[in-house]
């Protein structure tokens, strides 16, 4: 049987909790690594080990928690009660439909680029609060009921914010695919205030989740005071939520950038012109006033989408342009068509274009919660 000496305090390498008793050329001390990071092998060091943060994918449900997909755009005014910017996320604001911007910024953050801007806008004298929210379906939700979990963000704020504590939140119901802001039975499952700086800054919290709980979503709030000034405003990113007590490195949804637009294109997809001319599917004259076209779609939709464009889209047969109006027809989760009625100078049998008039034009299919 081997023998050694058991180390003591007297020769021992180890000066804190958490590390541990290894090996180089002697006897050596192994640090703890940050809260969350696990130890791996590694034969580059002296000891053959080091500890590293996990970034496997799929442990975060949060889609776009690292704001990358804007496929509305990067700078949307407030114009309604409940209004999508970046893919995943909505903004709510108790009623008021204007004086406020959500936009992208550069981050700064390690494994994010991009931050979500929610600012009152300069000159705004409303003291409603402002939301930003975002909800799991139904059947992402389920498995984290009776689960240990945690919630972490990073979050700043601008100058003149006036706001106080950021309160981030994971929230549950007992419904079926609902938005977060009307959830059956909503409580909150895990509450994290946060006290800001002009600098990003990690919070999280933890918690169990209640055993019913069959839908999940995530808000952040904050009531602003006074008359804004030019940045009265927070900056949020790297939103995670994951099974256990501790946060570990911020991973993408999807795991890479492109996995993290096909989850939020199942939700939601945008085609924009490109210029005068460019075309968003193919289809068949039926008549002289009415066609049907096929528009590709990168991904399954959660469900049948509807349907919405610009005042700007036209439609292009093969005997010239054709006015009218568009319209959902045999819509599915896999299949989108949409037809015109109304036209003149379409020819019955003929092959049809669907195009844009205009740059700005655009077609939006959207399956959101």
């Amino acid at each position: 049987m081997a023998t050694g000496r058991v180390p003591t305090t007297a020769n021992s390498p180890l000066t804190a909790k958490g590390d541990l008793f290894t090996y180089s050329t002697a006897p050596a001390r192994l640090a703890v690594g940050n809260n969350g990071e696990s130890l791996v092998a590694d034969s580059s060091t002296s000891t053959g080990l080091r500890y590293q943060g996990s970034q496997a994918g799929g442990k975060n449900a949060v889609i776009n928690g690292g704001m990358d997909i804007w496929q509305r755009g990067t700078s949307i005014a407030m114009t309604a009660a409940e209004l999508f910017t970046a893919d995943r996320w909505f903004v709510y604001r108790g009623g008021l439909v204007t004086g406020g911007t959500i936009s992208r910024q550069t981050s700064g953050v390690n494994f994010t680029q991009y931050g979500l801007r929610l600012q009152r806008d300069s000159g705004n004298t409303s003291t409603q609060p402002l939301y930003l929210n975002s909800t799991l379906e139904t059947q992402n939700s389920i498995g984290y009921a009776g689960q240990t979990m945690t919630f972490s963000f990073y979050a700043k704020a601008g100058a003149n914010y006036s706001g106080g504590a950021l309160l981030g939140r994971a929230l549950y119901g007992t419904g079926t695919d609902q938005r977060v802001t009307s959830f059956t039975g909503i409580a909150v499952a895990i509450s994290v205030s946060a006290t800001l700086t002009t600098s990003y800054q990690r919070f999280q919290g933890t918690a169990t989740v209640n055993a019913a709980a069959t839908e999940i979503g995530f808000d952040f709030g904050y009531t602003p005071t006074g008359t804004a000034s030019t940045n009265d405003w927070v900056e949020i990113t790297g939103v995670q939520f994951e099974l256990g007590s501790i946060a570990t490195t911020f991973q993408r949804a999807g795991g890479t950038l492109q996995g993290e637009l096909a989850a939020c294109q199942r939700y939601y997809q945008r085609k924009n012109s490109t210029g005068n001319g460019t075309i968003f599917g193919m289809g068949q004259c039926q008549n002289t006033t009415n066609a049907y076209y096929l528009i590709p779609t990168p991904v399954v939709f959660r469900t049948a989408p509807s349907v919405a464009t610009s005042s700007v889209v036209g439609w292009t047969a093969s005997t010239g342009t054709a006015g009218g109006t568009i319209a959902a027809f045999n819509m599915s989760a896999d299949a989108v068509t949409v037809g015109i009625t109304g036209a003149s100078g379409l020819v019955a049998g003929n092959a049809s274009a669907l195009a844009g008039t205009t740059s700005s034009a655009y077609i939006e299919l959207s399956a959101e919660l």
